[in-house]
């Protein structure tokens, strides 16, 4: 195991902290109303009368979820037709490319995530065979930072391996144009401070061959760099006032 303290991180590194803790508990936010687990109105009704569990309970589990009628509404209209490709022998490389590597279904992944959150994500990195690999990634994992011409000038992407219910592993890929560094922390470790961490040894820095980030951001606005513009960030206060109202004729209604 090496431990590295690289300067770098240190200089360049620091507006990770500030991206996740800015938008992940509302990437959060908006992945939950969209599944279905909405904020709990009435948290304490059935504490405080036992004799109103089985009412708290109806009461809690009452909503009407259009946030994931909004979302799929408009991400089923999303279609990749493809790329215009004049080269006949390159058309169907990337037809068959297409077609084994279920791109289809990625671009619908990444069309749901930029609706739902406001952000999608794509990598694209050659496997050990040379073969390109693209691979959606979500939101709430990745913080990219533009530079003065609104390209990508560093990425960060974290990830929790869970071992078991005792033991986590945070992994981080950091992204620049000139190298693609690997590193990882024992626990669930939020990326706060990322000039001490481990290296791999198995998993050396490596050089980028396409000088330029490998990751792909799909954005909800007109802007790159305004994160988190999800379509729900003006359904979600009408879906708590819709699940309020709901609850509120159910509980005046047995009382």
């Amino acid at each position: 195991m090496a431990v590295v303290n690289n300067t770098y991180f240190e200089k360049n590194l620091n507006w990770v902290a500030e991206h996740f803790g800015k938008y992940e508990k509302l990437y959060r936010l908006y992945g939950d109303y969209y599944n279905g687990k909405h904020k709990n109105l009435f948290k304490d009704f059935g504490e405080n009368n036992p004799n109103h569990k089985e009412l708290a309970e109806i009461i809690n589990h009452l909503k009407d979820n259009m946030c994931k009628v909004v979302v799929d509404s408009i991400a089923s209209r999303l279609q990749l037709d493809g790329f215009k490709i004049d080269n006949n022998k390159t058309k169907k490389w990337v037809d068959d490319y297409f077609a084994k590597n279920r791109i289809t279904s990625i671009a619908k992944a990444v069309h749901r995530d930029t609706i739902l959150y406001g952000d999608g994500y794509v990598t694209v990195f050659p496997d050990e065979d040379g073969k390109p690999v693209i691979k959606a990634e979500r939101p709430y994992t990745i913080a990219v930072k533009y530079d003065i011409d609104q390209n990508i000038e560093v990425a960060v992407k974290w990830v929790i391996e869970k071992i078991d219910d005792n033991k986590h592993i945070s992994h981080y890929w950091i992204y620049t144009k000139d190298k693609i560094y690997r590193r990882y922390k024992e626990g669930i470790v939020c990326p706060s401070n990322l000039e001490l961490l481990n290296a791999p040894e198995e998993k050396k820095d490596m050089v980028n061959p396409f000088k330029r980030v490998p990751i792909f951001h799909f954005f909800n606005g007109i802007r790159k760099d305004a994160f988190c513009r999800s379509d729900l960030g003006d359904v979600v206060p009408l879906q708590i006032a819709l699940n309020k109202e709901l609850q509120s004729r159910e509980l005046s209604s047995d009382l």
